[in-house]
């Protein structure tokens, strides 16, 4: 059976928080209007811990994926979105370019192979293709790279992904919930955990395909964690009609991974 996290970490949590983490996925279950399309023993906003190696691939709804990432939650698409060759790019998108973010493969991204540069190679931000990129847009009034706007926000963010490699190179890949701060536990919304995750649709194959937190992915990759925990976004309708076990279990605590 899939391993599904409700809390765990050094934070400990009162009775109350931990049946608040436990009941919010059934709770939002039961608000959804998509529930019925699920298996019963299936949980649409579980938590769930998976090899990061099994997520390679992007999804390939329109680019940025995580527009609208709160409201998808739970959702079943059918179309063909899991199989185009490219991504369509939103007309209004005006963040950083796509082909800084985007590649075949997850690994061969211009992002993961700049983190792979600094994290494994010991070069500095300023020398890595991604920052050198990114510098370059602001300099010329753009915005890039999570909000950057001038080169004090890329140093800034720059600094922050060290730490991040610091912290998961002690501790692992932490869940959203477990770097909540003690006093913080009730006080964010459920659905605002998930979209600070690791964040994949579901392809009709059954095949994580990649969304959101591109940072602690690659991260995880480069450190040879071998287990991340992420939330699923979207399904495919195809996926939900099949749900082959035999599929699945080629991919070590995937979400929807039952028994049957």
């Amino acid at each position: 059976m899939v391993e599904k996290a409700v809390f765990e970490g050094p934070l400990s949590l009162t009775p109350l928080e931990r049946a608040y983490w436990a009941a919010a996925p059934r709770y939002y279950r039961a608000l959804s209007t998509e529930a019925e399309r699920y298996p019963r023993d299936v949980e649409p906003f579980a938590l769930a811990w998976v090899d990061p190696t099994h997520i390679s691939r992007f999804t390939k709804r329109p680019y940025p994926f995580w527009l609208g990432i709160k409201h998808r939650f739970g959702t079943v698409r059918d179309g063909t979105w899991d199989r185009r060759d490219e991504p369509p790019i939103e007309p209004t998108y005006d963040g950083t370019p796509p082909e800084l973010y985007l590649a075949d493969r997850f690994e061969d991204t211009v992002l993961h192979r700049s983190l792979r540069d600094r994290f494994c190679h010991g070069i500095p931000w300023d020398e890595t293709e991604f920052v050198t990129t990114a510098t370059r847009i602001v300099s010329n009034g753009g915005t890039v790279w999570n909000g950057c706007q001038n080169e004090a926000d890329i140093e800034a963010t720059c600094a922050g992904l060290d730490q991040l490699y610091e912290s998961m190179r002690t501790q692992g890949c932490l869940s959203y919930r477990q770097l909540l701060r003690r006093r913080d536990a009730l006080s964010v919304d459920f659905l605002k955990c998930l979209e600070n995750e690791i964040v994949v649709d579901i392809g009709r194959d059954g095949s994580l395909l990649f969304v959101d937190g591109r940072h602690r992915l690659s991260i995880a990759k480069l450190l040879g964690l071998d287990r991340v925990p992420i939330a699923v976004l979207v399904r495919h309708e195809e996926w939900m009609q099949s749900q082959d076990p035999g599929v699945a279990r080629q991919i070590t605590g995937h979400p929807d991974l039952t028994d049957r």
